[in-house]
């Protein structure tokens, strides 16, 4: 599980739900839906600490760095770790806010011929990452 500590900047919520827009510093912002508001969670405050967790199986590994798509979390990141295995491929980048771990399929990482120093663009979509307050 990727793990990071950043702040609450904003929360739109309508009707059960909320958007949450969390800084994890240097300029890297997530966003994280919720089934929650902010009667319903205690944490949901502006400038609260949370911790922001996202599965490794999550992650969307592009090597275009500019791609106009509808996943809201993109961070770039250089691959400085690679183990293939026969079905999944375990890829550790080094980004702005630290390391990231994503599995990936081993035929993906083939296809992308992917190698050690690649600039990748890595994307998490708002519904797969959780907040935990701290």
């Amino acid at each position: 599980m990727n793990q990071f500590e950043g702040k609450i900047t904003g929360i739109q919520s309508s009707e059960h739900m909320s958007l949450v827009l969390v800084d994890l510093g240097e300029g890297v912002e997530f966003h994280s839906i919720l089934l929650d508001t902010v009667e319903s969670a205690h944490y949901l405050q502006k400038g609260k600490k949370v911790n922001i967790l996202f599965k490794e199986t999550e992650l969307v590994l592009s090597k275009e760095e500019k791609i106009n798509i509808s996943i809201e979390n993109k961070i770039l990141g250089t691959i400085t770790e690679i183990k293939k295995g026969e079905i999944l491929t375990r890829v550790k980048l080094n980004t702005a806010i630290g390391d990231l771990i994503a599995l990936i399929s081993s035929i993906s990482s083939n296809n992308m011929s992917l190698k050690l120093n690649d600039q990748v663009l890595t994307l998490i979509k708002f519904n797969e990452v959780i907040l935990s307050p701290l």
